[in-house]
């Protein structure tokens, strides 16, 4: 299920598929795929009716990785959490991007933007670290740390190019994800198996099991 972080300028104290809509009133609630529909439903009901964006009745603000949001670090938490990761600025994004000669792909974009980079599951033994876009630029460019690793060779005989490596298991093996999109993603690559059919998909699923990836690496 897909949850979002909805926020929201309410307007009237009336009740609209079972969602209350009270005057002036902002606040931030987790939906699920199914809610989330129901409300973009409700909105295009609501726009019908003369209430728009532009005047600030309505917005809605949907935020796919909320639920991650607790494990930035910043100067009011702790780096001492399970999952920990770190801001990445817009800069950071477009030096990446200049280096590699071409854009990342839209949904680790979208990830980098919304929650950063950093490590999963930190306490499961493995590496788990979703790397940086400098970290990414250099591991696919083959420079400074990985200029001479060997244990990547077997990743550019086997993607020829089309997909980068994006997220470090363990010392020598990674997750690849596709540069080109499918239906608006781009599909998850553990060696030749193909673990997610999206990043989003991928995230949700390992951030609620640690163990997935070995279901596919054993």
């Amino acid at each position: 299920m897909k949850n979002c972080l909805v926020e929201s300028a309410m307007f009237d104290d009336t009740i609209i598929n079972g969602f209350q809509f009270i005057d002036n009133y902002y606040f931030g609630i987790t939906l699920g795929q199914k809610d989330l529909e129901k409300l973009i439903h409700i909105h295009k009901r609501l726009i019908k009716k003369g209430m728009n964006e532009k005047n600030g009745i309505f917005a809605l603000n949907a935020r796919i990785y909320n639920f991650l949001i607790k494990y930035k670090v910043s100067s009011s938490n702790s780096n001492d959490m399970n999952n920990t990761f770190f801001d990445v600025k817009m800069e950071e994004i477009e030096l990446s991007e200049e280096k590699l000669g071409y854009k990342l792909p839209k949904e680790l974009k979208e990830f980098y933007q919304e929650i950063g980079y950093g490590f999963f599951h930190r306490n499961s033994g493995s590496f788990n670290r979703l790397l940086s876009p400098l970290q990414v630029s250099q591991i696919n460019l083959r420079e400074d740390f990985y200029e001479t690793d060997p244990d990547l060779d077997i990743f550019d005989e086997l993607y020829n190019k089309e997909k980068l490596l994006f997220f470090e298991i363990n010392e020598g093996i990674y997750l690849a994800i596709d540069k080109k999109e499918e239906n608006k993603k781009n599909a998850v690559w553990l060696f030749d198996k193909k673990i997610s059919n999206s990043l989003e998909n991928f995230i949700v699923e390992f951030a609620n099991n640690p163990k997935l990836i070995d279901n596919f690496h054993n």
